[in-house]
């Protein structure tokens, strides 16, 4: 089993550690998918973002490119927060 060293702070931190705890109890390692997630964390916490709801402008600067990120880069960390997101409905999107 793989232990994490990473710590969630933000609205979604309860909803982020049961989904890589449902992950890893499957099988899946979910080190790398763990990485993007505590950036997200950090991401939701750097914008002061509290709301319980992911919506569509979080979502969008997310999704925006940052530094050098490649487009399949971009997908993969947006694809993961979907994921979290699908698994406990904390998406306000429709």
């Amino acid at each position: 089993m793989v232990i994490s060293n990473k710590s969630f702070w933000s609205v979604f931190a309860p909803h982020i550690n049961d989904f890589i705890s449902l992950k890893r109890s499957l099988g899946y390692k979910y080190e790398e998918e763990e990485r993007t997630l505590h950036t997200f964390d950090q991401f939701i916490l750097d914008q002061g973002y509290t709301s319980p709801g992911l919506t569509k402008e979080i979502s969008d600067q997310w999704a925006d490119r940052r530094h050098n990120e490649a487009e399949l880069t971009i997908y993969g960390k947006v694809i993961v927060v979907k994921k979290c997101a699908s698994f406990r409905g904390f998406s306000s999107l429709n």
